[in-house]
């Protein structure tokens, strides 16, 4: 039966019941009728004066009763005023009273429905109303469809019919609010609503509904935009012997649950979670966990983070990848994600696996896994297993292992790939200044010429350039600042040499020295060969170190560290570090929850507003001061 149609039922009913007569002394007011409040001897006396002058214009709605009494359901006013008039006099007893009659069963919708039409009905009287349809045995569905109420307001005045008797008297006195009622209906128990509102009407002259709620869910949490009720799920939190107090009243569902037994549940789900993680991926351990564990947890001291190499792509997923990446929609970014997920998973060790464990815990909402997490109670236990899994470690400070930190704990081809960048940067850099070209070139020369032995040095006298190779493993490729400068040069540099050049090179006799020295600083910069290659396990310092002080080199004026040119090699863990060695705490803190495509779009972002280089990308040199000699500092 629809709504329309139910509440037709109702006015039907009344339509077309035959109009009957009865007698003032056989009426009395229904205790079905839903207008409980008292009437003021004002409104009565109006009404009653009213109907002296110009008759009973409406007729009451009855229903039987015992003892051949008929309770007015609608009509309550009148039938007031009708005894007001006939105790005065003014109403001869023979007079009788036009009535409808209408089922008991309908008595309370009848009453519900005359007395909101004809005004505002009183929250207390549509409480009371509600509650004798329910009894009835009426659904909150059926009441609503009686009266053409929505469902949802009808079970809220069901909730509150569930109030004190002491607070819905009130209510009806207009000594409480309704919103006052809506608060207190959180607490089912009578007795605990009374107590609140007598402890809060004690500590305060003006009791609002906010410190009725704060006496009632203080002790508990809201389920509003709550992520770990969200991900645990209602259904998960009562099979664990939870309740959730249910706010009616709220246009959002809102409710309060235990925080206790809600972290409870949802880290015994983040427990199960993670130990299904260690049993198919082969760590030492796992657990679950409520935050994030960084290196600035108050715990943080009791963990040693570990870090594999930057994950490494096939070439099919390389391929893939890079498709993905020109595609820009949501589906490419989450495939994006999955691939750097498995390859970032796919780089950590057995050796590493054996000794470390993994932490499953909750970022706004979403699962987040951190690998590689070693306990240092095990670390004594198993100190030689420690000490061979932290071989690629970044974790720093730790006495029970020898840990490679900077530069070590990088893939050796990232390190390759920016020490080429680097170098290229260099040759531009030193392509601008022929007299420190022209000064090491000598001073190569010279040492051929008067010593045997060879210190570090940049310089490949042979000249034997290594632009090509450079370049093709420098992550910017042919875009980068250092490489456009140099072929910017080469081209101004070639459009001046004359025919033939290559066969002789008399015709440099007729250039002013100036511009030989300046040539010859270009020709220098193409010898200048600064790649850092890995042997045994390590990375040597770079032979740029020197040149650079003596320049004044800047890196940061050719280069920067961007994230397809430098962070997306990184893993999480050493995009934090970065960010927070270039004293961006903030970020490192959030890089740490987020995908590792998105922390390194955040860390390109952060740096572009810094100075920021890797230390192990920075000369590590001493110049004399004089000037005259670069030497090298002890490792």
């Amino acid at each position: 039966m629809s709504r329309k149609t139910a509440k037709n039922q109702v006015q039907n009913a009344v339509d077309n019941a035959p109009v009957e007569y009865i007698a003032l002394q056989h009426l009395q007011k229904s205790p079905l009728n839903v207008s409980i409040l008292p009437y003021t001897p004002e409104s009565v006396r109006d009404l009653a004066d009213n109907i002296a002058a110009v008759g009973l214009l409406h007729n009451l709605v009855v229903h039987d009763m015992a003892d051949g009494i008929s309770g007015v359901a609608a009509g309550g006013r009148r039938l007031a005023a009708l005894a007001l008039l006939a105790g005065e006099g003014r109403w001869p007893e023979e007079m009788l009273i036009p009535v409808k009659r209408v089922s008991e069963k309908l008595a309370v919708a009848v009453s519900m429905s005359e007395n909101s039409k004809r005004r505002t009905m009183h929250p207390a009287e549509q409480v009371a109303g509600f509650r004798m349809m329910a009894e009835e045995g009426k659904s909150a569905a059926q009441i609503g469809d009686l009266l053409g109420y929505q469902t949802r307001h009808v079970q809220r005045m069901l909730k509150l019919a569930g109030l004190a008797p002491e607070l819905l008297d009130a209510l009806a006195r207009d000594d409480i609010t309704t919103e006052h009622c809506q608060v207190l209906a959180l607490e089912d128990s009578q007795e605990r609503q009374m107590q609140v509102w007598e402890q809060a009407c004690q500590e305060y002259i003006n009791v609002t509904p906010g410190v009725l709620r704060r006496y009632i869910t203080e002790n508990e949490v809201s389920i509003l935009n709550n992520a770990r009720f969200q991900w645990l799920g209602e259904a998960a939190y009562v099979d664990g012997g939870g309740e959730v107090r249910r706010d009616l009243f709220s246009e959002e569902d809102a409710g309060y649950v235990n925080p206790t037994l809600l972290d409870q549940l949802v880290l015994q789900k983040l427990d199960a979670h993670a130990q299904a993680l260690c049993e198919e991926e082969g760590w030492a351990w796992a657990a679950g966990r409520l935050s994030v564990l960084t290196r600035w947890s108050a715990d943080a001291g009791d963990y040693v983070f570990l870090s594999p190499d930057a994950g490494e792509f096939t070439d099919e997923e390389e391929a893939r990848y890079d498709d993905l990446r020109h595609r820009k929609d949501d589906d490419a970014a989450a495939e994006m994600a999955a691939m750097e997920d498995v390859a970032e998973r796919r780089a950590w060790t057995a050796e590493q696996k054996a000794v470390a464990g993994l932490i499953v815990c909750l970022v706004d909402g979403d699962i987040h896994v951190m690998y590689g997490i070693v306990r240092r109670a095990d670390m004594n236990i198993n100190a030689d297993e420690t000490t061979t899994a932290m071989a690629g470690s970044d974790e720093k400070g730790t006495d029970n292992a020898e840990v490679k930190t900077g530069i070590d704990a990088l893939a050796a081809s990232f390190v390759l790939a920016m020490s080429g960048e680097r170098t290229l940067a260099v040759q531009a850099a030193l392509s601008d200044q022929p007299q420190v070209a022209l000064a090491l070139l000598t001073w190569t020369l010279c040492q051929g010429c008067f010593t045997a032995r060879y210190g570090v040095n940049p310089l490949d006298v042979r000249l034997t350039s290594s632009q090509h190779t450079l370049v093709s493993s420098a992550l910017s490729g042919k875009s980068g600042r250092g490489f456009q400068h140099l072929e910017q040069q080469r081209e101004a540099w070639h459009a001046q040499f004359p025919e033939g050049w290559d066969t002789s090179f008399s015709w440099l006799l007729g250039w002013p020295q100036e511009r030989v020295i300046a040539l010859l600083g270009f020709c220098v910069s193409q010898g200048i060969n600064g790649v850092q290659e890995r042997q045994y396990g390590r990375t040597g310092s770079s032979p740029l170190d020197g040149l650079e002080t003596v320049m004044g080199f800047d890196l940061r004026e050719w280069w920067q560290p961007t994230a397809a040119g430098f962070f997306c090699k990184l893993n999480k863990r050493q995009i934090s570090d970065s960010l927070s060695d270039a004293g961006l705490s903030d970020a490192a803190r959030d890089v740490l929850a987020m995908k590792r495509s998105e922390a390194a779009e955040r860390a390109g972002t952060e740096m572009a507003e810094t100075r920021w280089v890797p230390s192990w990308m920075k000369p590590r040199v001493d110049v004399s001061s004089d000037g005259d000699s670069v030497t090298e500092k002890a490792a």
